[in-house]
This record gives structure tokens, C-alpha cells and sequence, in this order.
């Protein structure tokens, strides 16, 4: 936007006055998630309509708000990181279990010698009774 424009959106000259930049009461009103279009309600920017599809909040084609995000990301790198994520966490889940799973070998043996006494000291009991 130029510093002209930018100025008579301050001083509310430009269409759309002092909310800056309106497109005019005619057109239509894109979701940038799943694509779906509903009508431009006249007075109202897209930014406060929902999608009637998913619920999130619409952008006007062409609109400030529709190229807002140029690092958006897409639904394949979100599904990319996430089976990244998934590996990762199964490597950590891995070692975890290898770990604990040591852990209580050492716990069951040390629980059966502790058995193993206490069977000793029962029957050396029984016998002074």
C-alpha cells in the first residue's frame, strides 16, 4: 500500500474510511483453509464472517488478509512433520522401554532373591516354633 493510501485510510478519505482499505459491498468471501465462498455481507469485512464449512474466519479475494501469511503452511508439510514427529517419538519410545524394561529385570530378580530369603526365614521360624 502506498503512503498516500495509508494516509487517507488514517484520516478515514479511502473507501472504507478509518478501518482501512474496504473492497466495496459487492463480491464474495474465501476461506483460506478448505476454500469454500459465501457472499459478501455489505458493511461487514470477510475477516468477521465464518466459514460456513469449518467455522474459520474468511478472507476477501484479492484482500489484504488473503496473501497475509506467505509462510503459511500447507496440510502436506503439517502431515511431512508430523510422520517426522511420529518416527521421532517411536525412536524415544524405543529407548524408553529398553531402558525400563532393564530396570525391571534387575527389580524382578532382586524381588525373587527377596522371596527367596524370606522363604529361609519363615521356614528357620517354623522350625523354632
Amino acid at each position: 500500500m502506498s503512503e498516500f493510501m495509508k494516509y487517507l485510510n488514517e484520516v478515514g478519505g479511502a473507501k472504507g474510511g478509518k478501518r482501512g482499505g474496504g473492497m466495496g459491498p459487492g463480491g464474495s468471501c474465501v476461506c483460506p483453509k478448505c476454500g469454500a465462498t459465501a457472499p459478501h455481507a455489505a458493511g461487514t469485512p470477510c475477516t468477521e464472517q465464518s466459514c460456513p464449512k469449518c467455522g474459520t474466519a474468511m478472507v476477501r479475494p484479492g484482500g489484504p488478509q488473503a496473501n497475509e501469511d506467505e509462510n503459511a503452511v500447507t496440510s502436506k508439510e503439517l502431515e511431512t512433520e508430523l510422520k517426522k514427529s511420529s518416527v521421532f517419538m517411536q525412536g524415544y519410545v524405543t529407548v524408553a522401554e529398553k531402558e525400563l524394561g532393564g530396570r525391571i529385570e534387575k527389580l524382578d530378580k532382586r524381588l525373587t532373591n527377596i522371596e527367596k530369603k524370606l522363604k529361609l526365614i519363615s521356614s528357620f521360624i517354623l522350625k523354632l516354633a
